[in-house]
């Protein structure tokens, strides 16, 4: 069984598994009950959650192989990196849950780098805001290259009788920069406006037609 940690505040109520430091469950209060609004999937295909993407957010690909090259050495990476499989570390705060995973022996195969990463989620009466921090050993030699992302699954539709093909979610990200069919950055990319950002993965869609995601970055 997870084990999780749960906060509530209000209207709001959020557990974080210890496997993954991610956002297992975020319930809200809506007309009495509180709803879910993570999807958890079982069975083959996308298992859904809110999964950290650490130290690779998308693919890494050496002649065919789940690989990257550093310093002229190669390194397995699994898609996604491989922060969702490892065990962290949690406490529940006052106002917040605060996780921590660090590198060891087995990150070290795949990511030759001392590192630590930490999540924390807060509530307020707007919903869950998460932060997350990644900081490098001081023994590493040289800068480290990373990437960080989270792949969020959104139970929709929010409401009972709802349309899911009517939501439309939306990213304080200044710059997309669209995935090729390959699921890989295709070298283009496009800015926005704060007040212009882009809905994340694009158009309206419904549920039966899944709209390949952007890579989206928030600009100072």
């Amino acid at each position: 069984m997870t084990a999780l940690l749960t906060l509530a505040d209000g209207a709001t109520e959020v557990s974080i598994a210890l496997l993954g430091g991610e956002m297992y469950s975020l319930r809200r209060l809506w007309r009495a009950e509180r709803r879910e609004l993570i999807h958890r999937a079982e069975g083959p295909g996308w298992r859904g959650g809110a999964p950290w993407l650490f130290p690779a957010v998308g693919r890494n690909f050496v002649e065919g192989r789940a690989a990257w090259r550093f310093a002229g050495a190669e390194h397995p990476m699994p898609i996604h990196g491989f922060a969702m499989a490892a065990a962290w570390k949690g406490e529940v705060r006052p106002a917040s849950i605060a996780c921590r995973t660090a590198s060891d022996a087995a990150t070290r195969r795949f990511f030759p780098f001392d590192y630590e990463l930490q999540a924390e989620y807060f509530l307020s009466p707007a919903g869950v805001r998460a932060e997350a921090t990644v900081t490098a050993g001081a023994g590493n030699r040289g800068d480290m290259p990373f990437s960080l992302g989270s792949h969020l699954t959104l139970a929709l539709p929010l409401g009972p009788g709802g349309d899911a093909g009517a939501h439309v979610v939306r990213s304080p990200a200044r710059v997309e920069e669209p995935l090729d069919e390959r699921g890989l950055l295709s070298g283009a990319s496009a800015r926005h406006s704060a007040k212009d950002a882009p809905p994340a993965g694009g158009p309206r869609r419904d549920d039966h037609e899944p709209a390949r995601l952007a890579a989206q970055r928030v600009l100072p």
